[in-house]
């Protein structure tokens, strides 16, 4: 009886997963609005209010933890911004501590930035709100003849997060380049200190993914952030930026 009911049992699980590699195809698609009001602001789970009350109250102790100042109101903004310098520049100075030499080039999109840092107090909570995905910091190594094909996407961009260089803008072409005071060589390797996202090839930076070498530094983008604006405290600076002519648009 035992050896009939293990051959019925193997039958059946033959079966089900002869059932289970037969191709599902979608028949049909069908959507529903749901219209949230405040009617449902009333259908509240105590247990679950409580829960959130004694993580809400650590998390907030921890955003509002002032951790320097700026002296302006820090925005983003193309075809350069005060942020986007800030920011690009802070990239590359910690993306040299991953090279022999000092990084040629950072570049960060003004997509990636997500809030303004008022003028004041800066908190733990405003460099999340700026810097909310979790990109993290690498650097590339690139010849300089696919360099020029970021460039050329930000000149039709009309502008981005750059630090080690300056360029003209004209009809969104880009008419002069420079990568620190020398234009730049189609055959030369340079460094590039910039977040996976961008590196990726997203945001039209696809001629990044060009690159012959790159280096995962594990930091995050936010947290190299937190460490720059902690960093000028304990120096006694506030964190501000300038607009210094990086990126030109010709009229």
């Amino acid at each position: 009886m035992n050896r009939i009911k293990s051959l019925v049992l193997v039958f059946l699980l033959a079966g089900t997963v002869g059932f289970a590699q037969k191709p599902l195809e979608l028949q049909s698609v069908k959507r529903t609005s749901y219209q949230i009001t405040s009617q449902y602001d009333s259908l509240v789970n105590p247990k679950t209010v409580k829960l959130i009350e004694k993580y809400k109250k650590q998390m907030s102790k921890q955003m509002n933890e002032v951790i320097g100042v700026t002296p302006v109101e820090l925005g983003g903004g193309i075809p350069e911004s005060l942020l986007l310098n800030l920011t690009a520049d802070v990239m590359r100075e910690i993306g040299s501590k991953f090279t022999p030499t000092r990084v040629d080039v950072g570049f960060m999109n003004d997509g990636g930035l997500r809030n303004t840092i008022r003028k004041g107090n800066i908190t733990v909570g405003n460099i999340f709100e700026v810097y909310p995905f979790d990109n993290q910091l690498v650097v590339l190594s690139i010849k300089g003849k696919d360099l020029k094909e970021a460039f050329d996407f930000i000149a039709q961009n009309g502008g981005a997060g750059v630090s080690g260089a300056t360029l003209k803008i004209s009809d969104s072409k880009v008419t002069d380049l420079y990568i620190g005071a020398s234009t730049i060589q189609d055959d030369k390797i340079y460094t590039v200190a910039t977040i996976d996202y961008l590196a990726d090839g997203n945001d039209g930076m696809i001629a990044l993914k060009k690159a012959t070498d790159r280096k995962q530094t594990g930091l995050l983008l936010r947290d190299v952030m937190l460490d720059y604006v902690r960093s000028c405290t304990k120096a006694g600076k506030a964190v501000t930026a300038k607009l210094d002519g990086r990126i030109t648009v010709m009229k």
